[in-house]
């Protein structure tokens, strides 16, 4: 049989409703054989008996489950639902979480420390590190901007360091991780703020996606044991199931250490020294221009961690009369210069500079002759869909529907967009109304006003999204002429009017040179803490990142699917070819895993990766650091994997979880510092499978 693939929509969220939404419609014509998906998807199959064991007597078509690293297939055994674990969930695209150094910013710190009573440990592993941190800081100019955005040492700094010793080990485990960041931003002008860190800019740590160090950190403080985390496996009579009652009991274990790892992080969080982002959010952007010493973030993100030029970034001028409180909270983030921008493609260009045979035009072509289609922006040519558009029908799905997609608000924002869109090379700024503070809405209303007297404004948008909570509402400005160049021209770049033209809604464009930012040799991972104190008995590895689940469909369809995946996770060698290859740039032959895992830049499980040279993954440190932790959790010694259990109800829980770190990070920034979220609050709003 022939692969097709097929795209369920934006997002796995959005792949997992998609399925849920077919098994329940009983869906026979138009079902897929294989998902790439988390395994909540395993457990709602398995609930219909839809789940397909790769195992088979027949060996062209087994894979089983010792092909991989036993860390990353426990999940069989903790999925709901499944009788019998077998070979149901195979790991595919696995990322972990990283915790990225910025080597000058740290340098500055530790220099600092130093002199305010601190020392630094004589250990082999923290003179190496210390090594290391002395060679990613060779630049004056950075140094030159860590020292204005920093500062100079508090009256607090002798106090914080005295005595301290400072040592490779601090970052290997959470708790101390905390203290060392809450002591950074208490010594420091720039950071302390005058007094209220927690508005501050600079900041000593930052965490993208709390939940994974929450459930990490708990895993580890509770001795790596299943049956006492807070989504429990239990297998009776061969078939799993889970719960989510542990942490609701004051009794147990679970309750008892949640709440020393929930409060030690609440009081990082209200020192300054820790900022927990929110969706959406990620503290690279920061980091990068050195307002972060340290943060953690996801193995697969390592491009947008450091920096290969100087950046742009809009904000409202602080000498504009009644912006200036919050020039520095209105921004808006743009790579102008590398062609990597909303700027606008207009029919147009698309149709005649491209000739009509980019996939794009092609893609959509149906839409832009029916107007369904207002224009596309970026060099990604996202689509912006009619405000009358159903883009969730199944139809619409499957022929147009992927990520980073917009639809306009209504029948007067498509007006304005349809006029926007056929701007003479144009750019169109976007703000997050949805994810904007409400000091920043404030000041929305008098900019949309303003932009409109000068003829600015692009109207109102939002993310395309199948889940309506999850479509955010944009408010755009647009300005013409903005660039020169043809159309995804490497020459393509801004025009000399533009600052002049944003400066009419009050805005400047602050552009940085390379040289004070983050570049990537001055970028230093390491994997992230792997303990919640050093005297955790395990070393905890997270995984996150889909696997690959088969789903029934007849004996022939069974048999296709598992001969596939048979060949997916094989041995034997192939020379791939990508579109543009020619002989001078043909591949070595290699097996399809490796293939796909240099290609996508994660890393696929299978044992094989203990043969894998260090630097398989060619420059990108982060895979590295990664590869080895995958490595060391192979040798079954003191290093374990945790992945979360799969439950048909695991989002919902795992959304609430998120929600209710979200609002302890809000309770504190809206409070100043003075105020948090208790531990009895947080476990509150923790939803139970019996909740909506």
């Amino acid at each position: 049989m022939p692969v097709e693939l097929k795209n369920l929509g934006s997002g796995y969220p959005t792949g997992a409703t998609k399925v849920n939404n077919d098994l329940t419609a009983k869906n026979k014509n138009s079902f897929y054989n294989l998902i790439i998906n988390y395994a909540p998807v395993a457990a709602n199959l398995a609930s219909y008996n839809m789940g397909i064991s790769f195992n088979s007597e027949e060996p062209s078509l087994n894979t089983d489950l010792t092909r991989f690293v036993p860390g990353f297939t426990k999940i069989n055994s903790q999925t709901e639902n499944i009788n019998n674990a077998s070979s149901y969930i195979l790991p595919l695209l696995k990322s972990t979480n990283v915790l990225s150094i910025n080597g000058p910013v740290l340098h500055y710190i530790i220099k600092v420390a130093v002199e305010h009573g601190a020392t630094k440990a004589t250990d082999e592993e923290s003179t190496k590190f210390f090594e290391e941190l002395e060679r990613a800081n060779n630049n004056d100019s950075d140094l030159a901007k860590v020292t204005e955005l920093w500062g100079a040492a508090t009256s607090e700094a002798n106090n914080q360091f005295k005595d301290y010793v400072i040592s490779k080990s601090i970052f290997e485990n959470y708790k101390d991780l905390l203290e060392f960041a809450t002591k950074i931003q208490k010594s420091f002008v720039g950071a302390y703020n005058n007094g209220n860190p927690v508005a501050s800019e600079i900041r000593a740590f930052g965490i993208d996606g709390p939940v994974a160090l929450f459930v990490q950190a708990l895993y580890a403080k509770l001795g790596a044991d299943n049956s006492k985390m807070i989504i429990t496996p239990s297998t009776v009579d061969g078939k799993v199931s889970i719960s989510f009652s542990s942490i609701h009991s004051p009794q147990t274990e679970t309750y008892r250490e949640a709440k020393i790892i929930y409060d030690a992080i609440s009081e990082a969080a209200k020192s300054g020294g820790l900022k927990l982002l929110t969706g959406g959010q990620f503290a690279s952007n920061d980091q990068t221009k050195h307002k972060y010493a340290f943060s953690i973030g996801s193995s697969a993100g390592y491009n947008h961690n450091f920096v290969t030029k100087g950046t742009s970034t809009i904000e409202l001028n602080k000498s504009v009369e009644g912006y200036s409180s919050i020039s520095k909270l209105f921004t808006i983030d743009n790579d102008f210069e590398s062609n990597n921008s909303k700027f606008i493609v207009s029919m147009e260009k698309l149709s005649e500079e491209v000739n009509g045979k980019s996939k794009t035009y092609k893609k959509f072509k149906d839409l832009i002759t029916s107007g369904d289609v207002l224009g596309f922006i970026s060099r990604y040519e996202n689509p912006i869909y009619k405000s009358t558009f159903d883009y969730s029908t199944t139809a619409n799905q499957q022929k147009y529907f992927s990520g980073h997609q917009y639809k306009s608000a209504s029948a007067e924002d498509d007006a304005l967009l349809t006029k926007a869109m056929n701007l003479q090379d144009g750019i169109m700024l976007l703000f997050n109304i949805s994810k904007a503070s409400a000091e920043q809405k404030t000041y929305i209303d008098k900019l949309v006003a303003k932009a409109k007297e000068s003829n600015n404004f692009g109207g109102y948008l939002y993310s395309a999204d199948l889940d309506a909570n999850k479509r955010d509402k944009y408010v755009s400005f647009v300005f013409a002429n903005a660039y020169t160049g043809k159309y995804s021209s490497k020459s393509r770049k801004l025009a000399a009017g533009f600052d002049a033209e944003i400066a009419k809604l009050g805005f400047v464009s602050n552009k940085t040179e390379l040289s004070s930012l983050l570049e990537e040799s001055e970028l230093l991972p390491l994997i992230a803490p792997t303990k919640w104190e050093k005297t955790d008995p395990k070393k905890v590895v997270y995984s996150q990142g889909p696997s690959i689940m088969g789903i029934h469909s007849n004996e022939k369809g069974d048999k296709a699917t598992k001969l596939f995946v048979s060949w997916l996770f094989s041995k034997d060698k192939f020379t791939f070819k990508k579109d543009g290859d020619d002989e001078k740039t043909m591949r070595e032959p290699q097996t399809p895993a490796d293939f796909i895992q240099k290609e996508m830049n994660y890393i696929i499980p299978t044992r094989n990766i203990t043969s894998l040279n260090d630097d398989f993954f060619g420059k990108n440190k982060y895979l590295e650091v990664t590869l080895k932790a995958f490595k060391d959790a192979n040798k079954g010694e003191n290093t374990v994997i945790y992945e979360e259990p799969g439950s048909t109800f695991s989002n919902a829980f795992r959304d609430s979880l998120q929600a209710s770190l979200d609002g302890l990070q809000t309770t504190i920034q809206t409070s100043n510092g003075s105020n948090a979220q208790s531990f009895e609050k947080f476990v509150e709003n923790l939803k139970q499978p019996t909740e909506s």
